[in-house]
């Protein structure tokens, strides 16, 4: 009864990873399309077309060339969102979308991080298992591709979708199954945007976005005009500060289902350990001793083995 007591809620453990996908799912749709912070918005009064207008200010001084006409958004990707939204694109809130490098750089014993999707896990950057190249390599490939403090990553091959802010000042460069997004203005709210991307990741087919047979890629092109919902800077920041709430109060159940998991799958063998001590049922004083019983069977087997032997003689002699 107990071993299948285990069995349950092992089962029930095992079925909370899964709930709690959902979970960090909904709270990103939701945040997304202004329902996290539905109540908050009717004490503000920010000018959502205002802001953005500073930015793509901004970002006209700071892009040059091909790159300087803004991608209209993907209308297709469209959702409902709050009247004081509205669209726009993520090369509209960038002022670069660039992959890393596209060849092998040469390998050192130690140097400049060169960072790949293995390296971006957990919404962060993980810096104790990269591979090296020399400083001037990087210096090099920092040309094309330079991360800076507040940057954001994304994995475009392999595994598609994690994300990282930048927050240090380290310098690294990155192969090119990693892009960079670079914002095009100190207004723009990076985090905000990386709350988007996962929200885009998560529940937007990207099966149609992918190329490729044996490396599936996500191509630039298709990330510059991924539609982005545009609220107010301030709002912005409360549903950031909403979701990282979510986030760390799913990160908590998480951390204590796995405890739970360890401890649970070390029940069997403590409930057969208690089981062969006598501490699994409650001992009755008024028991026969474990020693009669004994006795009683190794009597009992000595009748049934007389009684075996004397059987064979009765029948030896009826055969004579």
């Amino acid at each position: 009864e107990v071993l299948a007591q285990v069995d349950t809620i092992k089962a029930r453990l095992d079925g909370i990873p899964a709930i709690l996908k959902r979970f960090r799912q909904s709270v990103l749709a939701a945040a997304v399309s202004g329902r996290l912070t539905e109540e908050w918005r009717k004490t503000q009064n920010s000018d959502a077309i205002k802001e953005f207008s500073l930015i793509a200010a901004d970002r006209v001084t700071v892009v040059s060339g091909k790159n300087k006409q803004v991608q209209p958004h993907l209308k297709s990707e469209e959702y409902p969102i709050p009247d004081s939204w509205f669209w726009v694109s993520l090369d509209a809130l960038t002022r670069n979308i660039v992959d890393g490098t596209h060849h092998t750089p040469t390998y050192i014993e130690s140097g400049i991080p060169f960072i790949s999707v293995k390296d971006i896990k957990n919404g962060v950057i993980d810096f104790s298992d990269t591979k090296f190249i020399s400083e001037e390599e990087h210096v090099e490939l920092s040309k094309r591709c330079c991360v800076e403090n507040g940057d954001l990553l994304i994995t475009k091959s392999g595994t598609i979708g994690r994300t990282a802010i930048v927050n240090t000042d380290r310098e690294f460069s990155l192969f090119v199954s990693v892009a960079l997004l670079k914002p095009a203005s100190s207004l723009v709210n990076m985090r905000f945007v990386n709350v988007a991307l996962q929200k885009w990741i998560n529940e937007i087919d990207v099966s149609s976005r992918i190329v490729g047979s044996a490396i599936k890629n996500l191509h630039l092109r298709d990330m510059r005009v991924l539609a982005i919902p545009f609220a107010p800077l301030e709002e912005q920041k409360e549903i950031v500060r909403l979701v990282d709430q979510y986030f760390a109060f799913a990160d908590t159940i998480e951390a204590q289902v796995k405890k739970a998991q360890a401890r649970v799958d070390n029940l069997t063998q403590s409930i057969l350990a208690k089981a062969f001590r006598g501490e699994l049922v409650a001992q009755d004083p008024d028991d026969e001793p474990a020693e009669k019983l004994l006795e009683r069977i190794a009597q009992a087997r000595k009748e049934a083995e007389a009684l075996a032997k004397a059987a064979k003689k009765v029948i030896k002699k009826s055969n004579n």
